[in-house]
């Protein structure tokens, strides 16, 4: 099962579409956010692994003259 992702099977194509606005959390590191996750099997004797991340609004630092 797919959290945050949908899969949709046209012709000879897999398209995954993912909501870039959501996120599931940090990942185990806490380096970056973790966006979609999970398995799903596609068709006969095929499946899909997906983890999705991406890296957290970077923090301004203001310099103190």
């Amino acid at each position: 099962m797919l959290t945050n992702a949908k899969t949709v099977v046209k012709g000879n194509s897999l398209i995954v579409t993912i909501d870039l606005t959501k996120d599931l959390g940090p990942s185990s590191t806490g380096k970056t956010l973790l966006i979609a996750k999970g398995k799903e099997e596609i068709g006969e004797a095929m499946f899909l692994s997906l983890n999705a991340y991406k890296y957290p609004p970077r923090k301004v630092k203001i310099r103190k003259r």
